[in-house]
């Protein structure tokens, strides 16, 4: 083989490797461009979630301290006793259900 036939062979596979390697990096482009925009969906939806859990966290939050700030503002304390009566007046002894004690 003479060099001028292995420099032509060289040429050849250097424009091949070079058309591949243009058409991994355009392939490649796309298919990180349709990651990304599926990445900005995914993004969007946990996004409207979090907003939605923030608000049921307020919401809760909110009722929880309110609760609280009747209870301990309550202007007549019930003593143990007498949630015993309320409860046993509230929920009637049956055989099926197991029984409430303190």
């Amino acid at each position: 083989m003479t060099p001028e036939i292995i420099s032509l062979i060289a040429s050849i596979t250097s424009v091949i490797l070079a058309v591949g390697a243009i058409w991994l990096s355009i392939t490649f482009y796309r298919m990180s461009s349709a990651a990304s925009k599926a990445t900005e969906e995914a993004a969007k939806g946990i996004s409207a979630s979090v907003e939605r859990l923030e608000k049921l966290f307020d919401k809760l939050y909110s009722d929880t301290f309110s609760m609280m700030r009747d209870t301990v503002s309550a202007p007549h304390p019930v003593s143990l006793s007498q949630e015993r009566v309320a409860l046993r007046t509230i929920l009637p002894s049956n055989d099926s259900r197991p029984s409430i004690s303190f």
